[in-house]
């Protein structure tokens, strides 16, 4: 199959990968990855991701998340290092960004996306849950705009809050845009989703917070966040 290009041959054109056609191919797409535990192969990193973004197309974000839960572990550790975010995009982008791609369609694959890559609950070490750079990363390829971070952000970070990482990003782009108050909250979601051991990044998610509520003059807001470490 590989020999052929497959999975990107296949992947490649999302705009005609309905939701039934992608489906068809998850059978074997899962048994590649499993079958990853004993052998590698060219091609194996492709089908990696390529099992992710099919799962997207297919609308079963969930069944993704399901499946994952079944794995053994170390099968599971080596396929979150070969299917994150940008991985699968870069897979996608080209479709993403046809003209031809309803406008629906389009968000069902981007919230797909969110919900398929976030961790199985306890396996949140094995990801980089702290990269506050995911939205950035996915306007360099032209797949999000500015204007559809900061309309459906907050959802997305909600379906994936990366640790907080996702809310701390979005809080970025409001301050940009000058929504300061939305950005206060965003700050306040990140700090409550970070990882408590995580010291460092649980910091500076509060300190960006005070930092922005003194520039509010909200003194005694900026503050409250020493109360955390009491």
């Amino acid at each position: 199959m590989y020999c052929q290009g497959f999975p990107k041959s296949v992947l490649k054109d999302v705009v005609n990968l309905d939701e039934s056609k992608a489906r068809s191919y998850l059978p074997l797409l899962r048994n590649l990855v499993e079958m990853s535990r004993e052998i590698y192969w060219n091609g194996r990193d492709e089908c990696v991701a390529g099992n992710l973004a099919m799962h997207v197309l297919a609308n079963d974000a969930e069944g993704y998340q399901s499946w994952m839960t079944g794995l053994e572990d170390n099968i599971r550790r080596n396929t979150y290092s070969g299917s994150s975010i940008d991985q699968v995009v870069y897979i996608l982008r080209d479709g993403l960004n046809s003209k031809e791609l309803k406008p629906e369609r389009r968000s069902q694959i981007l919230n797909n996306l969110f919900v398929a890559s976030a961790p199985i609950e306890g396996d949140e070490a094995y990801i980089n849950n702290n990269d506050t750079q995911v939205f950035e990363r996915l306007i360099d390829l032209n797949v999000l705009k500015k204007e559809e971070i900061l309309e459906r952000g907050a959802a997305w970070a909600e379906l994936n809050p990366r640790g907080g990482a996702a809310y701390a990003e979005l809080a970025k782009y409001q301050l940009e845009a000058g929504e300061k108050e939305d950005a206060v909250l965003n700050y306040l979601q990140a700090g409550l989703h970070a990882p408590i051991g995580n010291l460092t990044t649980y910091t500076q998610y509060y300190l960006d917070e005070a930092e922005l509520l003194l520039s509010l003059d909200r003194i005694d807001a900026a503050m409250a966040w020493v109360e955390f470490f009491d």
